[in-house]
């Protein structure tokens, strides 16, 4: 069963989720970078650093900048009426799951055939 178009109030309430969620993704990213550039430091010194460690920075990095990707696209959603919308069949996306995730492009139907085929 399809959603129901989102009022302006709750198109409102989206979007600021979705900004802060951005600003703390972004700032998990900076942090990640300077804990990347530190470790790398270390290892160019010649001091045992932890290369798991590293590479696990490097991975949560990549991660959450798909996921800040996600949002932005969220964002130009919003900005040009389609926010909301199933990008594969064009239904509205329930409102509980864009509460949960507020950057899903799909709706729980679509997104389960993408992931099993």
């Amino acid at each position: 069963m399809p959603g129901r178009k989102l009022s302006p109030a709750d198109l409102a309430a989206f979007e600021e989720q979705l900004r802060l969620m951005l600003g703390v993704v972004r700032g998990d990213i900076s942090r990640l970078e300077a804990e990347s550039a530190s470790h790398a430091n270390a290892d160019r010194q010649g001091d045992d650093g932890d290369g798991y460690s590293l590479e696990l920075s490097f991975e949560l990095m990549q991660r959450d900048e798909a996921t800040a990707g996600r949002m932005l696209d969220a964002l130009e959603r919003l900005a040009d009426g389609t926010f909301g919308r199933c990008q594969a069949c064009d239904q509205w996306i329930k409102k509980d799951r864009l509460r949960a995730i507020p950057y899903a492009e799909y709706c729980i139907e679509c997104q389960r055939q993408a992931e099993a085929g």
